[in-house]
């Protein structure tokens, strides 16, 4: 992350919770302010991301989806199935704490 912003980085998207607050400390030791100075969408609903100011827009899994998934999946070999190998759940891009937009209301481009 620090390299990306020594070469002056417009935006940040992140993959994962980890990242995303790995990028946050890197960004507020530099000075730069997430989501108010540096354009910033985070990933992962976690606790800790209540607590930044501006709130950060965040990419949000459904993850009692995922954990019901792969009991699911667990089951099935388990009884010797051959599960599925792909499996698509639902995410929601949250601006701010009080705004969600749905998988389903975002433009798709194939």
């Amino acid at each position: 992350m620090r390299a990306l912003l020594e070469t002056g980085v417009d935006a940040v998207l992140t993959a994962d919770s980890r990242m995303t607050l790995g990028a946050v400390r890197v960004c507020l030791e530099a000075g730069i302010t997430p989501s108010a100075g540096l354009p910033f969408v985070g990933f992962d609903d976690i606790a800790p991301f209540t607590l930044l100011q501006p709130p950060l827009p965040l990419i949000c899994q459904d993850l009692e989806g995922m954990a019901t998934t792969a009991v699911q999946l667990l089951e099935a070999q388990l009884r010797g199935e051959r599960p599925q190998t792909e499996h698509r759940l639902p995410a929601h891009l949250r601006l701010t704490p009080a705004t969600t937009i749905t998988e389903a209301e975002v433009p798709h481009h194939d």
